[in-house]
């Protein structure tokens, strides 16, 4: 036997969603590549919906993060994204009214399906 082999060590962390241990590393890692909201943004546009009423900025930084994500103007916009950030379902649905009225997005709803918002760049 060779007492020359070196043992690495490792520190495991419990991840709550994988249910086990994992490496504490990987963990750090994962934590590193936290989402961002891809910019860049359009000042008027944010301004025009950062002085609307209720949880209007959130529902609109989803939308702009999500944009970014999917690489594109258009998105679908979950109850399940608005719970992530606090947003209940009333409100997202008066936020995205306020939006549209402004000008600012267009939303295409259907009965039981979440709706499709598309971004308007140029209202500002």
């Amino acid at each position: 036997m060779n007492d020359n082999t070196t043992v690495g060590e490792r520190r495991l962390v419990w991840d709550r969603q994988r249910e086990a241990f994992v490496d504490a590393q990987e963990v750090t890692k994962a934590k590193a590549q936290v989402g961002f909201i891809k910019g860049p943004l359009p000042l008027g546009w944010m301004q025009a919906a950062a002085r609307m009423p209720g949880r209007t900025l959130q529902v609109a930084l989803v939308l702009w993060y999500l944009a970014g994500l999917k690489k594109s103007d258009t998105v679908r916009l979950s109850s399940e994204q608005m719970d992530a950030v606090g947003v209940s379902r009333e409100a997202k649905y008066e936020a995205l009214q306020r939006l549209s009225a402004a000008g600012l997005v267009s939303v295409d709803q259907r009965p039981g399906r979440a709706p499709v918002v598309t971004l308007v760049r140029s209202a500002t």
